[in-house]
C-alpha cells in the first residue's frame, strides 16, 4: 500500500512538472514581440552560415545597421533564427537529461526497496528503460539541428 502511494506521488510529480512545462510553452508565445528586431546577439553557441562563422557575443544586423551591430550581414535573419533554434534546443536538452535523472534515481530507489519482489523491480527496470530513451532523446536533439544545418549547406 505505502509502495503504491509512493508510486503515485512520483506520477503525480512528473504530470505536474510536464504540465508546467506545457503551460509554459502556450503562455510564451503571447509575450512573443510583435515588431521585428533589428539584431540578436549570439548566445550559447556559435552559429555558421554559407561558411561565415559567428562566434558567442556578436551581434549581427543588417548591412548598413547602426553601432550595436558588430557582424554585418544580409543573412542575419537567418543567423539569428538558428542562433534562437539553439537556445531551444539546449533548454529541451537539460529539461529531458534532468527528467532522466531524476527517473532513473527513483527507479533505483525502487529497485533497492522491492525487497525481491518481481512486479517492482520489473517496474523499475522500465522506468530505467524510458529514462535511457529520454537520454537518447535528448541527445538526438542536440544534434538534429546540427545535422539539418550540414544537408542544407
Amino acid at each position: 500500500m505505502q509502495r503504491t502511494l509512493s508510486l503515485q506521488i512520483v506520477s503525480v510529480s512528473l504530470v505536474a512538472i510536464v504540465s508546467l512545462f506545457l503551460l509554459a510553452v502556450a503562455v510564451l508565445p503571447a509575450y512573443a514581440q510583435t515588431a521585428p528586431k533589428e539584431n540578436c546577439t549570439i548566445t550559447g553557441r556559435s552559429v555558421t552560415v554559407k561558411g561565415v562563422t559567428y562566434a558567442i557575443g556578436d551581434v549581427v544586423g543588417p548591412v548598413g545597421a547602426g553601432a550595436p551591430v558588430t557582424k554585418p550581414t544580409v543573412d542575419w535573419g537567418t543567423v539569428c533564427l538558428i542562433n534562437s533554434i539553439n537556445s531551444v534546443v539546449d533548454w529541451i536538452f537539460l529539461f529531458l537529461l534532468v527528467i532522466s535523472v531524476a527517473l532513473i534515481a527513483i527507479a533505483g530507489f525502487l529497485w533497492m526497496t522491492s525487497g525481491g519482489d518481481a512486479t517492482k523491480t520489473k517496474t523499475a527496470g522500465q522506468m530505467i528503460v524510458a529514462a535511457l530513451i529520454g537520454i537518447v532523446i535528448a541527445l538526438l536533439a542536440r544534434v538534429l539541428p546540427a545535422v539539418v544545418l550540414s544537408i542544407l549547406g
